[in-house]
This record gives C-alpha cells, structure tokens and sequence, in this order.
C-alpha cells in the first residue's frame, strides 16, 4: 500500500474536503451514456474479452486521475501511487467473490493475469477486500439490464468505504442512431 500523506496546510482542495468529510453521505454521482463504438470494434477485432479491457482501460483512466487515487484514512487525506480494481466475479453456486487485479500492467501481461484471477476467484473467492481495501477502485457491472442508477451499500458505520470512489456500468447497446 504505497501511499503519501497529503500536506494538509497546502491542500487546495482542503475546504471541499472538510464540507463533504461532514456529510453522511457524500456520495455524488452521474450516470450518462458512452459511445463506445471503436472501443467494441477493436474489442471484438483482436478477440479481447470485453470486460476485461473495459476494466483494464477503466482503472488505468481513474489511475490517471490524483484526485481519484485520494482517500481519507486515520482523518487524514492521502494519496496512493496506483489503485488496483475490485469487482464481483459470479461462482458456479449462483454466490459472487471479489476479484482484485492490477490494471496498471502492460495489457498483454494484465489478460492472462485477470484470467487466472477470476477463475481463482470463482473457485476459493470470498467477500474479503483485505487489509488495504481502502485502496482499491470498486467497479460494479451489471451487463444484463440498463439503469440509471446503481445505490451500492456500504459498511456500517460508514467509515472504511465512504470515501472510496465506486465506478458502476451497464449492459452495453448497440444503437444504430447517434446522438
């Protein structure tokens, strides 16, 4: 867990922080529809899995991104060098586990990787993050229905997860229009 302490006198975004820091919930969130047209195309055109390259491009984008990495722990803000991702793998029993991986690898060592990781996840998975949950960037899929929103719980009281961003994405439509 390779993170840095952020400097709370210098912080810009220190007044943000304290007004949603002394929300309950201080979730905000927006659900808006991607083309992603070229992206099936290159999918489906070098054979890749879908879901594992949307997850693998996902969390290098929110990598990409200081503030997405930023979390609060001990009341303190801090900032980890990379996030791995966390998502739901279903099992054989019709029960789900966690599945961690690095998306930060070169794509062609994440595949093999992420694959391994799944099938061990439907195999001996449970529902433990592990120590250093904190760090990690929750992405929820749910391909088989379209919505526009997803409320996720959370622990009680709401201390660990609260301040964790959670991405969420849904079933996938191919349109023959633009917009």
């Amino acid at each position: 867990m390779d993170y840095r302490i952020i400097d709370w006198e210098s912080y810009p975004r220190r007044a943000h922080f304290e007004y949603f820091n002394a929300m309950a919930d201080p979730y905000a969130g927006v659900t808006v529809p991607v083309d992603i047209t070229r992206f099936l195309e290159a999918c489906r055109a070098g054979e890749s899995p879908f879901f594992l390259s949307f997850l693998w491009c996902a969390g290098r984008a929110a990598n990409a991104v200081p503030q997405l990495r930023q979390r609060i722990w001990e009341g303190r803000p801090v900032e980890f060098a990379s996030c791995d991702t966390s998502h739901t793998v279903l099992r054989g029993d019709g029960t789900y586990s966690y599945c961690r991986l690095n998306c930060m690898r070169a794509f062609e060592e994440f595949l093999p990787a992420a694959r391994r990781a799944q099938e061990e996840a439907k195999a001996h998975g449970d529902l433990d993050d592990g120590e250093d949950a904190l760090s990690l960037l929750f992405i929820s899929t749910l391909p088989w229905v379209g919505y526009t929103d997803l409320r996720q719980p959370v622990s009680a009281p709401v201390i660990k997860c609260k301040k964790t961003p959670r991405k969420k994405c849904n079933y996938v439509a191919e349109r023959r229009e633009k917009r």
